[in-house]
């Protein structure tokens, strides 16, 4: 008997959520983003931009920044491969501890060096914290980029800040192979 009322109430409570659910009038919802392509999966077609060439001298060091993660994994020194999609994720304040949305991610190279836009900026209170400066609250980023139009190699990852003409090193470096 106690399993019929279980399994009654059960059905009711569904019912009246579907029915529930029904009823609400909101308009759609916009559909998901796309996955994020894994590390090195090759693309035919890109949203993502492809680094451009940068011309010019890196400026003087005199920023703040830390590199989190690549693609979502450890932002310790990777192999990517060419012509990918690759996520880079961390924080990045000017010499003013300030965030700079002319900033630009440049991957320097042994030949030439390369850059793409740092992206929208993300919450980061732990950095403003950390740095006292609540500036810095919006200090995070997520570089989509699609690795191609450069050639193999190792490149140095830092960030440029064109508002105060200074750069932080990441102290990272990436292997660019042929796929």
């Amino acid at each position: 008997m106690k399993q019929c009322r279980v399994a009654a109430a059960s059905t009711i409570i569904g019912l009246v959520g579907v029915m529930t659910a029904c009823g609400k009038h909101e308009p759609p919802s916009a559909p998901p983003p796309p996955p994020a392509a894994s590390p090195g999966t090759p693309v035919a077609v890109s949203a993502h931009p492809s680094p451009t060439p940068f011309d010019g001298a890196i400026p003087a060091e005199g920023g703040l920044c830390a590199l989190d993660a690549i693609s979502g994994a450890s932002a310790d020194d990777r192999t990517l491969v060419l012509d990918s999609e690759t996520i880079f994720g961390g924080w990045a304040g000017d010499a003013a501890k300030r965030v700079d949305p002319s900033a630009r991610l440049v991957l320097q190279g042994d030949t030439a060096a390369y850059s793409t836009p740092l992206g929208a900026p993300a919450a980061r209170p732990d950095v403003a914290k950390a740095h006292g400066s609540p500036d810095l609250e919006n200090a995070g980023f997520n570089a989509f980029v699609h690795l191609k139009g450069m050639p193999a190699g190792h490149y140095r990852l830092l960030v440029v800040f064109p508002g105060t003409g200074t750069s932080c090193d990441f102290h990272r470096t990436i292997e660019l192979v042929s796929g």
